[in-house]
């Protein structure tokens, strides 16, 4: 997990300069996230105490990869759907695929996790007059907030 969050912090930051969130980071994110879930169901034992205390909150292994699929096809399939409406993107895939890989680790949790980042990016955005944001430092930063709640 401190790998996720060192991820969710150079994410930030780079989304946040450049609005591009790097594929090969989002992949690492989603390849700890799924070595995650396999030494849960493999051997829950190998865990360290922080992680364990995040797996017991957790949804099930198959529940994560379920949702991080859903977060994926969903997510997807809105942004095409506003491209082809508008002919401009929204949010935008890398943010897609974050949410995918966040997924992989927490489970349905990411979802409620993306929906505060949006009211949290959104708010900050209309009290500095800008008509749109960067919205991965803000899923970066609520999914980390949870890990640290679950280790509370």
């Amino acid at each position: 997990m401190i790998l996720a969050v060192a991820l969710a912090l150079a994410i930030g930051i780079r989304d946040a300069r450049d609005r591009v969130i790097p594929n090969t980071w989002t992949a690492l994110l989603a390849g700890l996230g799924l070595g995650f879930q396999v030494v849960r169901l493999v051997k829950p034992g190998w865990l360290p105490p922080w992680e364990a205390a995040v797996a017991s909150r957790a949804d099930s292994p198959a529940t994560c990869i379920l949702c991080a699929a859903a977060a994926l096809a969903v997510g997807v399939a809105a942004e095409l759907l506003h491209r082809l409406r508008t002919g401009e993107p929204g949010m935008g895939l890398g943010d897609v695929k974050y949410l995918a890989a966040w997924s992989l680790v927490m489970g349905r949790e990411a979802i409620v996790c993306f929906a505060a980042a949006c009211l949290l990016g959104a708010l900050v955005a209309l009290a500095r007059h800008e008509r749109d944001f960067a919205l991965g430092p803000w899923i970066g930063l609520c999914c980390v907030a949870w890990l640290a709640l679950c280790c509370w």
